[in-house]
This record gives C-alpha cells, sequence and structure tokens, in this order.
C-alpha cells in the first residue's frame, strides 16, 4: 500500500487508519447533514407544541412525540409475545414486555390463532452509528407526511432557517 493511503476492513471494507499517520477515518456513509437534522428535531418540537389535544395519542413530551412519529412511519422494530393462558407465564411475559419496549416503546393488542398476542415497537435509533444520512433522509420525509396528516400541515416547510445545504455535514464520532 503506498504512503499516505488508507486500509481497508477485511471484513466491512471501511477505512481503517492512514498509512502515513495512523489516524482513524469514518466511513464517507457516517456523515449527517446537520442543516436538516436540526430542522428534524425543531420540527418535532413544533408538531409538539401544536398536537391536537383530543389525538388518540397525547405524547408527554418532544422526545416521546418523536419516538411515536418514528415507529408510526414505519422506522421501527418490533416484537411479539403470545399468552398462553397460565397467569404466572403470561406476568412474566408481560414483564418481558415492559422492559424490551423500554420507557418509550408502544404495545398493541391483537389474536393470532385464537391467542392473544402482544407486538411491542420500539423506534430504531437514529443515532448516527445506527442510522445513515440516506435513511435518516427518509426518516424525515415519512415523519414529515405523518406529521401533516395529524396537525394539517408540514411545520419545516413554514421555517426559513431550513436549509439543503449539503456542505454542512459532520463527522460523528461511532
Amino acid at each position: 500500500m503506498t504512503e499516505g493511503t488508507t486500509e481497508k476492513c477485511k471484513h466491512c471494507s471501511g477505512p481503517l487508519a492512514c498509512v502515513k499517520c495512523g489516524e482513524l477515518h469514518s466511513p464517507p456513509s457516517r456523515y449527517r447533514n446537520i442543516a436538516r437534522l436540526q430542522a428534524y428535531h425543531c420540527m418535532i418540537h413544533e408538531a409538539f407544541r401544536q398536537w391536537p389535544e383530543d389525538h388518540e395519542f397525547c405524547p408527554e413530551n418532544p422526545e416521546h412525540l418523536r419516538k411515536w412519529l418514528q415507529v408510526s412511519a414505519g422506522f421501527r422494530i418490533y416484537r411479539d409475545w403470545v399468552l398462553s393462558g397460565d397467569k404466572e407465564t403470561d406476568m412474566l411475559a408481560l414483564q418481558q414486555m415492559m422492559v424490551w419496549g423500554d420507557a418509550l416503546g408502544f404495545i398493541r393488542r391483537g389474536k393470532k390463532n385464537d391467542r392473544v398476542v402482544f407486538r411491542v415497537f420500539r423506534s430504531k435509533s437514529i443515532a448516527l452509528r445506527n442510522a445513515s444520512e440516506a435513511e435518516m433522509r427518509d426518516v424525515f420525509e415519512k415523519v414529515s407526511e405523518v406529521v401533516e396528516s395529524v396537525i394539517g400541515y408540514r411545520p419545516h416547510k413554514e421555517m426559513s432557517a431550513f436549509k439543503e445545504d449539503e456542505n454542512q455535514n459532520v463527522e460523528g464520532k461511532i
């Protein structure tokens, strides 16, 4: 390998370290558009401020609303628990659901093959190490659509501070 080049990981082909200076470099996919991220959080706060009191979901704070919006927009993971009918086993399953769902998980009850099923949804993480810039763009758009369906418009369209400046990227620590 020539001097000043970057070695590649054998597993993911990502850069390891510069041969010349030894500094670690993050893969290019781990950059985040600052303007979009700020607009995303501003949109969530504005939606929280204008959230209808009579809506079926009543968020406790903007973070709770963000998690619900991301789950509603399809940016989620879930796990099913089938209750057996045995009281002790079912209580244990309910406890496990609450732990897995965390404080900001969402539970839906249903039936499958004549058995009670609980599906617990959690929002996927939008942390830099877990979501690429392309995923973040997709989340922003889908969450905007959910917000628009509830409050009647997209708050970020009204914000003059929102600019798609691709030069305002930040590299995150993974």
